[in-house]
């Protein structure tokens, strides 16, 4: 039986970065971004994603190449947005 393909499709999600992992010594070794509207992505590691260690707990805009693999949302990053995101919908009541 040959390889499953996995399908990619590009995509720009907005949400708050948070730890998914951490080393022994409690240094944060992988991220996911929570969206507003309550998805999880699992951020892949390369050079573009690095910022986002530094961005802990903030707001972001990213785009990125999107795969589904058991369930499990990835998204390989390839651009940042430089401004912070806050919160849809929250201090306006809407999204509620």
């Amino acid at each position: 039986m040959g390889k499953k393909r996995k399908r990619s499709n590009l995509i720009t999600i907005r949400g708050v970065v948070i730890p998914a992992d951490w080393d022994e010594r409690g240094i944060v070794i992988s991220i996911n971004i929570a969206t507003f509207d309550e998805e999880e992505y699992f951020i892949e590691r390369n050079d573009v994603a690095e910022e986002l260690f530094t961005r802990l707990g903030q707001g972001v805009e990213v785009t990125g190449h999107f795969q589904e693999v058991n369930g499990k949302k990835i998204l390989k990053v390839i651009s940042v947005d430089k401004e912070e995101i806050k919160s849809e919908g929250i201090e306006s009541g809407e999204g509620l």
